[in-house]
């Protein structure tokens, strides 16, 4: 069973997801941001990662820059999403550059499991 982070700082949106794919046989542990995502990268062996790339306590690019020192295979299997790629394209060169998929708010679950 793969075992996912979930870092958004919607309450209501970890619920939704962690719900969604759990329901398909993955484990979703959640965070609200960099701290919490942080810690919890402490105490469990995660396969992979999804990232809302704005959190309250800073961004979801930190993360990532965090998690490709301390936990590069976690890193190599992350994904973001956002809801203002389309707006912004600066943004949008910025995932990019990373080389990482990225899923666009309001997303299809459906997308987000064959992703993961």
């Amino acid at each position: 069973m793969p075992v996912v982070l979930f870092v958004d700082d919607e309450a209501s949106m970890r619920r939704v997801v962690q719900h969604a794919l759990t329901l398909h046989g993955i484990e979703v542990h959640t965070a609200a941001g960099l701290a919490e995502a942080r810690a919890a990268c402490e105490r469990v062996a995660f396969d992979g990662a999804i990232i809302d790339v704005w959190l309250d306590d800073g961004s979801g690019f930190e993360l990532f820059a965090w998690l490709q020192e301390h936990y590069p295979r976690v890193a190599r299997n992350t994904l973001f999403v956002t809801g203002d790629i389309a707006a912004n394209a600066d943004l949008g060169r910025q995932i990019h550059a990373l080389g990482r998929p990225v899923l666009v708010k309001p997303f299809d679950f459906k997308e987000l499991e064959d992703m993961i």
